[in-house]
């Protein structure tokens, strides 16, 4: 196979030593390289690639994506065969892939993958690479730096064919209709090792600030990036086991609370989940920039342009939840935005190691004393701390929630319940349905963080725009608007009786 990368002269040896040793094992027998040469610092780096692969460009200037792209795209036309396989990475980034896996996508129909990059971290912090020690052993833990502090996105198509046109940072193919071909994605779920975070990174945010980004705008959030990077406390950065590569597909709207969206997205990465899909209803509301950032994080599944009913909603869950997967007893977990389960991931490797089916969960309503407030960008437990049963008691909805399940068991409405059949969609499944936890004590509690600004909003909009009202969302309006609106009741008197 072949690879395509770019490299300046302030790369790290050590580093490509272990980036060539690694893609040598995946069987890379071709490494096709664009030298970036502004500022060049020494020819060490440039000699050693030139040892190692293929230097077909030398460009010179400040750094710019764009400039990077085009030569990375006419790189890969230029020196790979029509349908060819190629990876493209950067240096710092390794992807996790099995050979058999490998195998499965270049032999498939597909032409291109999409995996998600995880920050490789040590303690003490910051390590210097070396040509000795193994580079997993120098960086064992996992962490989500970029996502979480940087805000950047983590999102990357590592490997496709040569007609698909790869976007800024290789993140994602750029439109379809932009393409040459058709695109199509394989479902593969996986990871790429980021091997950023050594010994040389607080002098490489320098060197980017200082004499290698344009100035003409476009850089400003890459700029803001390199500041945080280095006013960061690497030595209490919160780290990770290994990721399960779980998959988690959730239903949104446009109105969701971005940063409780990106809360979101952290909480369940923290839990091992590596892939997202979404299902994104737009009737009756614009896109906006809540579609742009999901597009970054997830893959949308299904664009839901009618209005919102709780059937069509079941059928979508249970259609996409056995389509995503690519084994149907995969273990995969299905919640809404709001939606935030409070367990550990090794309380999920212990249920992916068992024989059942399902895992039984309340839903436990979260409120803030101050009020429905404005979400920060910060863990939602410690936002909305009183835990209460307000939808199972006051509005008399149902509380059971089954977010994890394996692929093939069916799930009611709002995922309330399990099913062996929905008659009137035509799926059926005949297999016993076993529970990880039958006792209602080990129930797993699904915290429910709806109760914030954008909930009246949201009402309204349910009301007049989106849905066919159901029972309890009824219900839901004229209670707690009756008494939030009209009573002017503070929320600590609305929930008294269904505090936990």
């Amino acid at each position: 196979m072949k690879l395509f990368f770019t490299f300046y002269s302030k790369e790290s040896i050590p580093k490509l030593h272990h980036f060539f040793n690694h893609y040598r094992n995946l069987g890379v027998t071709n490494f096709y390289a664009i030298y970036h040469t502004y500022e060049e610092h020494s020819k060490d780096v440039l000699d050693y690639v030139m040892k190692n692969a293929m230097v077909v460009k030398i460009w010179d200037g400040v750094f710019n994506e764009h400039i990077k792209m085009k030569h990375i795209n006419d790189a890969r036309l230029k020196f790979s065969s029509y349908g060819e396989w190629s990876f493209t990475v950067d240096c710092d980034e390794f992807i996790n892939i099995s050979f058999n896996d490998l195998n499965k996508v270049v032999n498939s129909d597909a032409n291109y993958v999409k995996f998600t990059l995880i920050d490789r971290v040590s303690k003490p912090s910051l390590k210097e690479i070396t040509i000795e020690e193994d580079i997993e052993i120098t960086f064992p833990y996992y962490s989500y730096i970029t996502y979480s502090l940087l805000e950047g996105a983590t999102s990357k198509v590592p490997l496709s064919v040569r007609e698909v046109i790869l976007g800024l940072g290789y993140h994602d193919v750029i439109g379809e209709q932009e393409q040459v071909v058709n695109l199509i994605k394989h479902p593969i779920n996986g990871y790429i090792n980021h091997f950023k975070w050594d010994s040389d990174i607080i002098y490489t945010m320098h060197d980017r600030i200082t004499n290698r980004l344009i100035d003409d705008g476009s850089a400003d959030d890459y700029i803001e990036e390199c500041e945080v990077a280095l006013s960061l406390d690497y030595d209490n950065v919160i780290t990770y086991d290994k990721p399960l590569g779980m998959k988690l597909l959730f239903i949104v709207w446009s109105l969701q609370d971005y940063n409780m969206l990106k809360q979101f997205f952290i909480h369940y990465r923290t839990l091992g989940v590596t892939k997202f899909y979404c299902i994104f209803h737009t009737y009756g509301m614009e896109d906006n920039f809540i579609y742009d950032f999901v597009k970054q994080n997830a893959e949308i599944v299904h664009h839901w342009d009618e209005k919102y009913t709780t059937e069509w909603e079941c059928k979508l869950k249970n259609k996409y939840k056995r389509e995503i997967c690519d084994d149907e007893n995969e273990w995969v977990w299905c919640v809404d935005a709001d939606e935030f389960v409070d367990v550990s991931q090794d309380f999920v490797r212990e249920v992916i190691r068992s024989d059942s089916n399902y895992v039984n969960g309340w839903m436990v309503d979260r409120f803030s004393e101050d009020g429905l407030i404005v979400p920060l960008d910060d863990n939602m437990f410690k936002q909305f701390p009183i835990r209460t049963h307000y939808t199972r008691f006051m509005l008399n909805g149902s509380a059971a929630k089954l977010t994890l399940t394996r692929s093939y068991v069916l799930i009611g409405v709002g995922h309330h319940v399990v099913l062996n059949e929905l008659y009137d969609y035509g799926l059926k499944d005949e297999r016993n349905l076993i529970p990880y936890n039958n006792s209602e004590e080990t129930w797993i509690e699904v915290a429910h963080i709806k109760w914030h600004h954008h909930l009246l909003e949201e009402i309204y909009n349910k009301f007049t725009k989106t849905m066919n009202l159901c029972q309890y969302s009824a219900r839901e309006m004229g209670v707690f608007v009756l008494d939030y609106c009209y009573k002017k009741k503070p929320i600590t008197e609305i929930i008294k009786d269904v505090r936990i």
